[in-house]
């Protein structure tokens, strides 16, 4: 196995190498994923990503997602579950990300998915990515835009930093929806006593949970004999050992003859997948995403499960509802097609 650090804005370098020296890439992700994709489907490299974040990369050719997430769906779960516990709320709701064309794109979908449930936008910004100065104007343009729900989409660290700027103005948001980057216990600690009514809807099992899902429980034990020092808890590690699992699960099917083509062929026929019960069930094969999802609130001291919850199948809120239809173009990826490649060139 070789590691390849993108550094944040060397993500198209990277793939570069990888076209001349790896097998496949399995269990990454890069803030920037809408570079290098001409240069990935121009070399044959296949992906099976731990996440995807623009819509060039979720849209492009040999990728085989197992926690899928597109350009024409939305997985709505935590909206519907903030819309259902804080109805008064919604007619007054508040959009923020980062400057970059990821999250940009990815709060598009969720002002999208907002609007499909009748929300009223009252604020929408952008922050620097790299960190602001201060804080405060975000929180006082909060303030006073009476923004009550918060939509965010970006650094746990960032936003850490805006719930000590509200703290510190004194102003308590009824909720704020954050990405599942934010299941992270560097995210209680950074925000300390200020983190407060912060919400996250992901799609696996978290690892405060561990007693209740064997799989989990497996995950952690895992860390706890080969990376002791590693983080366990981060949400997205979760995202990419399922990805090397169905990486391995797609290598078994091909037995003694691992080739590109055999494994990408396996991967892309798997069409119920759970990461060995990590998380809810997706369709990585057809790109469909997980209708399940489990809502967990963070707090000053840890994530946990709140009390309204009402799970429906084990742990887990299943409901069609919670996955639905979008209609804007949000872009398009990178086709074998366009560059002048088929899957018969795959080896």
């Amino acid at each position: 196995m070789v590691e390849r650090d993108a550094k944040l804005s060397e993500y198209k370098q990277r793939i570069t190498e990888a076209c001349a020296e790896d097998f496949m890439l399995v269990g990454g992700g890069g803030v920037f994923d809408d570079t290098g994709q001409v240069e990935r489907v121009s070399c044959l490299l296949p992906e099976i990503p731990a996440y995807q974040v623009s819509p060039q990369s979720r849209d492009s050719d040999l990728i085989v997602n197992p926690l899928p997430r597109g350009l024409d769906s939305l997985d709505i779960g935590g909206l519907n579950y903030l819309d259902e516990t804080f109805p008064d709320s919604t007619d007054s709701v508040g959009f923020l990300t980062g400057t970059i064309p990821s999250t940009v794109f990815i709060d598009a979908q969720l002002q999208e998915g907002a609007e499909a449930l009748g929300w009223e936008k009252v604020y929408e910004a952008q922050y620097n990515p790299a960190g602001e100065s201060s804080w405060t104007p975000f929180a006082q343009a909060i303030k006073s835009a009476g923004v009550r729900g918060l939509v965010y989409s970006g650094e746990p660290e960032n936003l850490a930093a805006l719930q000590q700027a509200l703290a510190d103005i004194d102003y308590e948001l009824d909720w704020t929806l954050a990405g599942n980057n934010a299941l992270d216990a560097g995210f209680i600690e950074i925000g300390g006593d200020a983190v407060s009514n912060v919400f996250i809807s992901p799609n696996m099992v978290p690892p405060f949970m561990a007693s209740e899902n064997p799989a989990t429980q497996q995950y952690l034990d895992l860390f706890d004999e080969y990376l002791p020092d590693g983080k366990s808890e981060a949400g997205l590690g979760y995202n990419a050992f399922s990805a090397w699992l169905l990486f391995a699960t797609a290598v078994k099917e091909c037995g003694s003859e691992v080739t590109r083509s055999c494994v990408w062929d396996a991967a892309s026929s798997i069409t119920e997948w759970t990461g060995g019960g990590l998380h809810g069930q997706t369709n990585p094969g057809e790109g469909i995403p997980s209708t399940c999802v489990i809502i967990v609130e963070g707090t000053p001291d840890g994530f946990v499960v709140p009390e309204d919850f009402e799970p429906n199948e084990g742990l887990y809120d299943c409901s069609e509802d919670n996955v639905i239809d979008l209609e804007a173009d949000y872009g398009e990826g990178v086709s074998l097609e366009s560059v002048g490649k088929s899957l018969d060139d795959l080896q």
